[in-house]
């Protein structure tokens, strides 16, 4: 995924963070529908998609680090990036502990 995309796609995720933390209500209680087949529509939690999110944002990271070399100015802007999904992972972990919420906490 190139630079510029993960960038948004990450500004998202983080917005998205924020509308979750100032929502103030049970989680496991907020559900969203997605698309399953031509026809149908399956129910998932918000934190479900919030997680698979995050996880996807992670291994493309991965990904892009595998594909520079150590010392290229790519490499030193992406080490940047993982810093910064570093601090949202902790804000998250903070938060849903905060919660007393376990099972998210796990993930």
């Amino acid at each position: 995924m190139p630079r510029n995309l993960w960038l948004e796609n990450f500004e998202n995720l983080e917005e998205f963070f924020k509308i979750l933390k100032s929502k103030k209500v049970n989680l496991s209680q907020v559900r969203t529908f997605q698309k399953d087949g031509e026809l149908y529509y399956k129910e998932s939690a918000v934190v479900e998609s919030f997680s698979t999110h995050f996880d996807g944002l992670d291994n493309e990271l991965y990904k892009a680090l595998k594909a520079f070399e150590s010392v290229t100015q790519e490499y030193a802007e992406r080490m940047r990036d993982y810093a910064n999904m570093i601090k949202l992972a902790d804000e998250a972990l903070t938060y849903f502990k905060n919660l007393n919420d376990n099972f998210h906490t796990s993930k």
